[in-house]
């Protein structure tokens, strides 16, 4: 729960049914999330994102996309609505465009944007000071598409998971390809049989109608 002015805004007003019990889920390390039209995915990402920053003072988040040009336009862009929709105001951070970062002045903890062109671009954003509990992978198909798929994201999760084990979870996004032999669609299945890992899919029937 969070403060808009006087009023009090649940979480559970924020994201939809389906998401509810994963908010406070610490128990998974791994949340995939897959949606079709309007599953409300990147929406729940960004809250949980941006909660993250102001509930853990020794916390922060990166966020990643494959590509770096795509950054602004869509999940620095969503997190910052995801402030808005917190409650919160913006004046309590230190918001910054270039390099784009989002620091929570009460604590410190810095939210981080990051392409993955390059394994120097997530390296170099390792927070020494506030560690990184959560990851969040954006548009996952490039990164298979575009990427070395499950090496690259092992890589990503083996640099910011170092000396941070407790806590620490990443969450990937994206829509999922119709073939079933998709080598993205090949590592979700193999992800399920994993104890610490969670699926979640969505879609607009899972939106209540008053959202649409």
């Amino acid at each position: 729960m969070t403060s808009r002015g006087k009023k009090q805004v649940r979480i559970s007003e924020l994201i939809i049914p389906k998401y509810q019990p994963l908010f406070n889920d610490r128990k998974h390390k791994h949340i995939i999330l897959t949606s079709g039209r309007a599953g409300t995915k990147s929406s729940y990402a960004a809250i949980r994102g941006d909660y993250q920053l102001v509930s853990d003072a020794h916390a922060s988040v990166v966020v990643l996309r494959k590509h770096h040009n795509k950054l602004r336009k869509t999940v620095y862009k969503e997190m910052l609505r995801g402030i808005s929709r917190l409650g919160i105001s913006k004046r309590k951070f230190y918001i910054t465009r270039s390099p784009m970062e989002i620091t929570y002045n009460r604590y410190g903890n810095t939210m981080y944007f990051s392409g993955s062109d390059d394994i120097d671009d997530t390296k170099g954003i390792i927070d020494e000071d506030k560690p990184i509990k959560l990851v969040i992978v954006d548009e996952l198909t490039a990164l298979f598409d575009d990427g070395e798929g499950e090496g690259e994201l092992a890589n990503i999760e083996a640099t910011f998971v170092r000396g941070n084990s407790a806590g620490f979870q990443m969450i990937y996004r994206y829509n999922p390809p119709k073939n079933p032999n998709a080598p993205i669609n090949q590592w979700c299945k193999k992800m399920k049989e994993r104890a610490d890992c969670v699926h979640i899919h969505t879609d607009f029937r899972d939106v209540p109608a008053e959202w649409l």
